[in-house]
Parts: C-alpha cells; structure tokens; sequence
C-alpha cells in the first residue's frame, strides 16, 4: 500500500542520487495515484542532475535490469522520458532501420556544431547528449549497429569536450583489448558533473573496443561451431561405422562359437562311438573265437573216428587199399562241404 501523500512530500524535496530515487520507488506500490507520480517526479525535476537521473532509469527499463521495479517504471516512463527529453528543441527520432553508415549519419546529426567555446559547454552542461546515448542503448541487442552509433558518438562527444575545452588534447586510453567494460557499465559511468567527460569517454572508448572484440569472437565462435558441427557429424559417423563393425565382429564369433560347440559336440560323439565299436569289437572277437573252437571240435569228433579207421585199414598185414580211398574220399567231400558252408 502506498504511503500516505504527506509522508511522500517529506521526502527530501529533490533527489541526488540513484539509490534515494530506488528507496522512494519501493514505496510506490501499484496501483500508483497521481498525487504520488506528481509527487514523485516534482521531486526528481528538482534535482539538478534530473536528466541523467532519469536517463539511469530509463536505460535499467530499456536493458531489463529493473528487477523488481520494472512495473513502476513502467508507469513513470512517460514522464522520465519527458525529463530526458526537457529543454530541447527538436527532439531526434529513433534509430534508423538501415545500415552501419545510416545509423553513424544519424548520430552524428543529433550533436550540434557550436561556432563558440561557450555554445559547447551549454550543450555539455545540459547533459542533452543524453538522450542520443538513450536512443542508442535501444539497439544494443544488435551488435554492428550498436558499435557503429556508439562510435559515432564517441566521437562526437570527445570534439565538443574538445572544444568545450579550448581545443586542448585529452589524454588517450591505450586500446582496450575487449571484454573490458559492458553497457551496464558504462550507464553507471554517466558523470555526475556534466564537464567531468574524461572518465566517461575512456569508458565510451573500451566498450567501443569491447563491442569489437565481442562481434569478432563471435564470428570466431560460429566459425568454431561450424568446424565443430562438421567434426562431430565425422565423429557421429565413426561412431555408428564403429558400433557396426561391433556388431558384425560379435555376429562372427557367435557363429564361430556355435560351430565350435558343434565340433566339440562331433567330437565327443565320435568318441563314444570309438568306445562302442571297441566294446562290439571285442565282443565279436570273443564270440567268433567261441564259434571257432566249437567248429574246430566238431570236425576233430568228425575226423578222428575216420582217420584212425584209416590207420588200421593200413596197419593190416594186407591194407585194405580200396577201404582207405573210400575213407578218405569221404573226408574230401565232408571237408569240401565244410568249407562251402
């Protein structure tokens, strides 16, 4: 809820600084009456720094860093911007849609050409630069343009600093080399005397030179991602050409591990087989032994009874020639059948 309206008039009647402006906007609750926006901005017109105090705040709306009074700025915009914008005659537009050069043109048309040393510290002491340097941080999203206004403006606010000073040569910064001030920064540069410019354009000079170093890194980088996408579309490529080979090399031993199981199996049959026939082998061999000797004992019991007959048809005192032959006839054709069967 906001402060009663006496309580907002007890503030000090004019702000000097940016953290009293800060400390009375968190006061300012929405919905905001108009008694307290009056009150509010009578207090910062009445500062005698209210253009860059209210350029300060502009430039936190403008680049998103308000936080959590981005709301009440929002409301208070129109009249900061007409604070900004006090006691100039024409105010300039926005920049340009169009080039590096159209952008530098039109910069450089907002400053004047002042034909005396005291037309330029007017212009200094009024601070109406201001509102160009404003117009400029709309476009610091877009890298070329920004570098190119703020160059532009760079330049034309250390000529009038130049000739505010009676032309006498300011002392040089050495060439930055990048990433050594931000826009942030150098909104926080802003003097607070309107003639003490020489810290605040060696700051306007290192953020030109880190802007410059920043488009130049980043065309470095998408160079560098370019190079990285192409190395990590060949990497990709490795990588499944890998996984296939893998997977081909375990598909071939698979199958070489299912032959060997094969053979290992073969193997095993084969010696089981060896062992079996060996078994039937032996077998064999007893039992033809067995039959053998059955057959050798039943042509002896065959024999026998005929050879001794044999003996004793010889032995007699007249052989019995023609009984020998008949016995011995007889054992040709049972010796003859024998073998043929």
């Amino acid at each position: 809820m906001n402060p009663p309206l006496q309580e907002t008039e007890n503030i000090r009647p004019a702000f000097t600084s940016l953290a009293e402006i800060k400390s009375a906007l968190k006061l300012m609750v929405p919905p905001v009456t108009e008694e307290h926006r009056t009150a509010f901005i009578t207090n910062l017109s009445e500062s005698p720094h209210s253009r860059q105090l209210a350029f300060r705040l502009l430039a936190l709306l403008v680049l998103k860093q308000a936080g959590r009074l981005d709301k009440i700025l929002s409301l208070l915009e129109r009249e900061l911007t007409g604070l900004l914008a006090g006691g100039m005659e024409h105010l300039p537009a926005r920049l340009p849609d169009g080039s590096s050069e159209d952008v530098m043109l039109w910069v450089g048309k907002q400053f004047p050409s002042p034909a005396t040393r005291q037309e330029a510290v007017e212009y200094l002491e009024t601070e109406q630069h201001l509102w160009t340097l404003f117009q400029i941080l709309r476009w610091s999203g877009d890298t070329t343009k920004f570098m190119a206004a703020l160059a532009c403006y760079t330049d034309e606010l250390e000529a009038l600093t130049m000739a505010g000073s009676g032309g006498q040569k300011r002392r040089q910064t050495k060439k930055a080399s990048g990433f050594s001030c931000v826009v942030t920064t150098l909104i926080k540069r802003v003097p607070t005397r309107p003639m003490a410019l020489d810290a605040f354009l060696e700051n306007l000079r290192l953020c030109r030179a880190f802007v410059a170093a920043s488009a130049e890194l980043q065309v470095r980088l998408e160079a560098s991602g370019s190079r990285n996408e192409r190395l990590r579309v060949e990497l990709d490529g490795e990588r499944a050409s890998l996984v296939a080979e893998k997977a081909a090399r375990e598909t071939v031993e698979a199958r070489a591990n299912t032959a060997l199981a094969e053979l290992e199996a073969a193997r095993s049959e084969i010696e089981r087989l060896k062992d079996a026939l060996r078994i039937q082998a032996g077998a064999y061999q007893v039992e033809r032994i067995g039959a053998s000797a059955e057959v050798l004992t039943a042509v002896r019991r065959r024999l026998l009874p005929d050879l001794e007959n044999i003996r004793l048809y010889a032995d007699r005192t007249e052989p019995n020639a023609a009984a020998v032959v008949r016995k011995a006839q007889e054992l040709t054709l049972f010796l003859t059948e024998f073998q043929g069967s």
